[in-house]
């Protein structure tokens, strides 16, 4: 099972979660071409909100939910 490394975890040469990662990332690169940029690859561009951004809205959408 893969566990969350910790910022101070660092798996050894050969351990079974970096030999997992190193075959997961192959396998994602698998046809991909080199140096062009893929689709999909960044975030999408998202429309501006009707009423514009509002840093406050977080802050009353949530002061409004019960604590759990």
């Amino acid at each position: 099972m893969f566990h969350v490394f910790h910022e101070r975890y660092s798996p050894e040469t050969g351990s079974e979660p970096l030999v997992a990662l190193e075959t997961y990332f192959h396998w994602l690169a698998t046809g991909a071409p080199v140096n062009q940029a893929m689709p999909g690859r960044g975030y999408a561009k998202l429309e501006t909100p009707l009423g514009g951004y509002d840093p406050e809205r977080p802050c009353r959408v949530m002061c409004r939910l019960p604590w759990p």
